[in-house]
């Protein structure tokens, strides 16, 4: 138990990001979560969902392209 949600969302990220951890996340989302692995010292990196006719998508393509550019 906690006495927020961010407190939380922060130790959960602690149990599997640390201070040299590599996190990715799909956006967009809430800012705090973007935020809470910087504060530990991990690498952040946000990939974007894209809407269009179908709905909102993730281009997986695009992203093992950003990966393998790294």
């Amino acid at each position: 138990m906690t006495s927020a949600g961010v407190n939380a969302l922060m130790l959960a990220t602690q149990l599997v990001a640390g201070a040299d951890a590599r996190v990715v996340a799909v956006t967009p989302l809430w800012p705090k979560l973007v935020e809470i692995p910087k504060i530990l010292g991990a690498t952040m990196e946000t990939v974007a969902l894209t809407y269009g006719p179908d709905g909102w998508t993730l281009d997986l393509e695009r992203r093992l392209t950003r990966v393998h550019a790294c």
